[in-house]
């Protein structure tokens, strides 16, 4: 609970709460981190074997964060480096005593090439394996890249579609006028022919196979697109089945997306190992099961025509190793951050 909160309860100025606690009750003052501790904090008591680094914004800064992860489900702080610039966080890390760093045996990470090279430089032992949580959220932002590029060719049909409609309303109303001007004659005290319909009537979209129109259901189908199949109700089903129907390339990188997702499992999900101590000897086997798997997708994506998809495949295909290496370390970025509270009242 923050200081403001507890001040909210008990009829005090929150600010002035956490000022008296760092000024006076902690040991702030007299800190030996007080003076760097906006640049940077290095914390080598919480120095660990397993191991995450990850960046983060603080205070409108973006800060590398080194975290230890077999603290009991939390993760610990180990340091704190404003910035991402590699030589700038390796010298700081690197002050780090060489035979705890040299311990180190696997640090897990996103996509950064700047990361990688911070482990690399600090921590040579350590086994690199990618953040599962990272690379599925990077492949669904590739899948989701054909959704885009169906929204704005369906919006530019759309707009075509509107301009053919009141260029033929324009020129009904030409005929009209010109039909009435030619015939003058009259019936019953009216003139002949319809009256001009003019432009002030509504443009009707095309619409899908449920009645809704197009852009509106393409918008009603982003959330549902992004989730896993298992948790879409039957009315969400329905849904993407008639938008897989009418447009087969969402269909394919969706699919492909699913693939993917089926043969980089995790172990939290997978009964079979969940909660369970796999042997060094049976991580191997089940990183080159993987792998094997991987290349087969690999040949469909190629086979495909999604360039989202296309793009991703060469993403993994960089850092495949560091990728399969989730096999042998079962190790995320996942867990909770116990901030210093000093570092959070200077910034």
């Amino acid at each position: 609970m923050s200081a403001s909160t507890v001040g909210y309860f008990y009829g005090m100025d929150g600010h002035n709460l956490a000022r008296a606690y760092r000024d006076h009750l902690s040991d702030f003052p007299t800190w030996e981190q007080k003076d760097h501790a906006k640049e940077w904090l290095l914390l080598v008591e919480n120095m660990g074997v397993h191991l995450s680094i990850d960046e983060t914004s603080i205070g409108g800064y973006v800060y590398t964060i080194l975290s230890r992860k077999d603290t009991k489900g939390r993760k610990t702080v180990i340091a704190i480096v404003k910035g991402i610039k590699s030589s700038v966080v390796s010298r700081r890390l690197l002050e780090i005593p060489k035979e705890l760093r040299e311990k180190v045996i696997d640090a897990s990470m996103d996509f950064s090439d700047s990361m990688r090279l911070i482990v690399k430089t600090v921590f040579p032992q350590a086994v690199i394996s990618l953040d599962r949580f990272h690379v599925i959220q990077d492949l669904i932002n590739h899948m989701m890249e054909t959704y885009t590029d169906v929204r704005k060719r369906l919006e530019v049909e759309e707009k075509h579609e509107r301009a053919a409609y009141y260029k033929k309303v324009d020129a009904c109303v030409k005929n009209r006028k010109r039909y009435r001007k030619n015939n003058p004659r009259s019936y019953k005290g009216k003139k002949r022919g319809r009256k001009p319909k003019y432009r002030k009537s509504d443009f009707k979209p095309s619409r899908m196979e449920n009645g809704e129109p197009k852009r509106d259901f393409l918008r009603r189908c982003f959330k549902t697109l992004r989730q896993n199949p298992d948790k879409w109700s039957d009315e969400q089903r329905k849904r993407m089945q008639i938008l897989f129907n009418a447009y087969p390339e969402i269909k394919e990188a969706y699919d492909l997306k699913e693939e993917f997702r089926a043969l980089y499992w995790s172990k939290k999900t997978n009964p079979q190992y969940k909660d369970k101590e796999i042997p060094v000897e049976e991580r191997n086997v089940l990183k080159e099961k993987v792998r094997e798997k991987l290349h087969t997708w690999y040949d469909h994506v190629n086979a495909s025509k999604c360039p989202g998809m296309k793009s991703f495949k060469r993403t993994i295909k960089e850092r495949e190793e560091d990728l399969l290496n989730y096999y042998i370390t079962f190790v995320t970025n996942a867990g909770h951050i116990l901030w210093p509270v000093a570092f959070t009242e200077l910034t």
